[in-house]
């Protein structure tokens, strides 16, 4: 027994080789409305970081000293960015997004 949809779908016409293929009048309307779509950044320098760098031995990644220092550093509200090899050393490339003036002042009735 077949299997009934609620909307039967729409046949597919292959064309003929000699045929060319028909051009639609018009453009989809989803090409018009992804613009919107689109993220805006900002152009009042939200999007400013700090950089850090910690430098630590192959022997400090090998026995955890690293996952300490990551996590110290999450705490502080640093991401890591990269691990860089540095030749017999490791350079822990971490950032922080830089705070506005704004919100260094104190809030409420405080004088």
């Amino acid at each position: 027994m077949r299997p009934w949809f609620e909307e039967e779908p729409e046949p597919i016409i292959v064309p003929e080789p000699d045929e060319e293929p028909d051009e639609p009048d018009e453009q989809p309307a989803a090409r018009t409305a992804a613009g919107t779509l689109i993220p805006r950044v900002d152009a009042g320098g939200d999007r400013d970081y700090d950089y850090r760098v910690d430098v630590l031995t192959v022997a400090q990644v090998l026995d955890g000293t690293i996952a300490q220092k990551l996590s110290d550093a999450s705490h502080e509200e640093w991401h890591l960015v990269d691990i860089i090899d540095a030749g017999d050393k490791k350079a822990l490339l971490l950032r922080k997004r830089k705070q506005r003036e704004s919100q260094h002042r104190p809030v409420g009735f405080a004088r």
